[in-house]
């Protein structure tokens, strides 16, 4: 783009010279340093508009790349994402499962005969604060699917984002 636009600014001076070349050798003297001015202004309106359009142009290509990054890193999360997000369901059921077995365990609790059975039982579960650990899981759970939704938001913002830069370089 950039070898295009220097390309038409060397051709339009390059029929610049030969138009005054010409008109020099007419004989066309005043007249000729008039239109070799006004060519002049005219060509330096041109090579700023040039310039312009380079700049435009280099914009879009720099908004272009950006816009392919974009898709890029949002298709790169997003995979792990899911994989993640499918543990992460499949781990909440698990431990839904471990709380109902825990729950029978603890009601089968009251038929231990043994004192010293009981009393390892008891402190084992004050060891590792069992309450503490059933809600704790819970919310790990739940702040983990909200981290991993605000993250499927940000690819999908990604996504969107590279779609738009997409649209807009073709029109």
């Amino acid at each position: 783009s950039a070898t295009l636009l220097t390309a038409l600014i060397g051709i339009l001076s390059a029929i610049l010279v030969i138009t005054i070349a010409r008109l020099n050798r007419s004989g066309a003297g005043l007249r000729a340093s008039q239109i070799k001015a006004e060519s002049d202004d005219q060509l330096t309106q041109i090579n700023e508009r040039l310039h312009e359009t380079e700049k435009q142009l280099l914009q879009s290509e720099k908004m272009a790349s950006i816009g392919q990054l974009a898709a890029g890193v949002a298709h790169e999360i997003n995979n792990p994402i899911g994989y993640v997000n499918s543990n992460l369901g499949s781990l909440e059921s698990y431990i839904k499962s471990l709380f109902v077995m825990v729950d029978v365990f603890e009601s089968a609790e009251a038929s231990i005969t043994d004192a010293g059975v009981r009393e390892k039982v008891d402190q084992f579960k004050q060891h590792i604060d069992l309450q503490f650990l059933k809600n704790d899981v819970v919310a790990l759970v739940g702040e983990s699917k909200e981290g991993l939704a605000r993250v499927k938001k940000i690819v999908l913002d990604l996504k969107d984002f590279s779609r738009v830069e997409s649209a807009d370089e073709w029109q």
